[in-house]
């Protein structure tokens, strides 16, 4: 019989193993979105966002009713959310298990994981507004920088160590409970005013908040490497927890917006809106909220060099898997 030392040693090893092997899909999946994302070849197929949204919508448009009370709508969002969670998890096991087999499990599995990132999509986006350079642009171009910047903390930092952890077991739940979130307003910071996303909203946000520390501990470094840019960056979440208000709310998305409003001399609407009026700002006192197109390539220039920081820490984190499997 093997002794409880050797079954606990087999069992870390397995672990570490999947791990390995779940990273190196995963950065697999971000190279095929980076290469074919956007509106021309991955665009025209459904995202897993999309396929998740339907019947989250469906069950969300029966029951999150405008008379009922507060606290109807929160419990009728926690039974969704009990209900809903369990079945991305079992899919996400039982993807799991499929990717498995050679030779299409892992193509198809990476093919899943790129649907399951948006960064070239939403950059195109971003960089056809500032080429349009309309008056009236600037809170267009405002929310599609602030877009791309929780993108890349969500779904470049979030889904690559929820997925390494756990692949798709881990990665579809997360995805339910950003089509919650997002479907509220994908650039805000606060905590939303409806009761029945909020137990979502809370979940997606103990979900995403390591990858967003990881993410935004190299938007902080980013400045070493990008001319005109702040090296006191990091500081951002620290201002921020100063102001009136402080930290409360998305701590996953005020954290990495702050950075990168302090790095580059921002400033993003807190609830995400549009207009340029607002109670509260996240970024200096002295951030500019009128950005032209010139500041979307500044912010693709400092994206680009956080990036180089987040494919060292991918390596680190793979040779630090390799290292413990050993």
């Amino acid at each position: 019989m093997r002794t409880r030392g050797r079954l606990i040693n087999e069992l870390v090893g397995t672990f570490l193993t999947a791990n390995a092997d779940w990273l190196l899909l995963f950065s697999l999946g971000l190279l095929v979105e980076l290469v074919l994302g956007g509106k021309t070849i991955l665009g025209r197929l459904p995202s897993t966002d999309s396929l998740i949204s339907h019947p989250f919508t469906f069950i969300k448009k029966r029951l999150d009713r405008a008379n009922r009370s507060p606290g109807a709508l929160k419990l009728r969002g926690f039974l969704t959310l009990i209900v809903l969670a369990p079945i991305t998890v079992y899919l996400g096991a039982l993807l799991n298990t499929l990717m498995m087999f050679e030779p299409f499990g892992p193509p198809l599995a990476a093919l899943l994981l790129a649907r399951s990132i948006n960064l070239r999509g939403v950059w195109e986006e971003t960089i056809e507004t500032a080429r349009t350079q309309n008056a009236g642009m600037h809170a267009a171009l405002r929310t599609g920088n602030a877009q791309i910047v929780l993108n890349v903390a969500r779904d470049w930092g979030g889904n690559m160590i929820l997925f390494t952890l756990g692949g798709f077991a881990l990665l579809l739940p997360f995805r339910l409970f950003s089509v919650a979130v997002d479907g509220v307003n994908p650039t805000s910071a606060a905590w939303p005013k409806g009761s029945f996303t909020r137990p979502f909203t809370l979940l997606y946000d103990l979900m995403a908040l390591p990858g967003a520390i990881l993410t935004s501990l190299c938007f902080a470094l980013a400045p070493i490497l990008v001319p005109g840019t702040k090296l006191g960056a990091a500081r951002g979440p620290i201002a921020e927890s100063t102001r009136e208000g402080g930290l409360r709310g998305i701590l996953s998305r005020i954290i990495p917006l702050s950075i990168v409003a302090y790095g580059l001399g921002y400033a993003f609407r807190f609830d995400g809106s549009g207009a340029d009026k607002a109670k509260r700002w996240l970024g200096p006192k002295d951030g500019r909220a009128r950005l032209e197109g010139s500041d979307t390539r500044q912010t693709t220039r400092f994206l680009l060099a956080s990036g180089a920081w987040m494919v060292l820490m991918m390596i680190m984190l793979a040779m630090l898997i390799l290292l413990a499997k050993n």
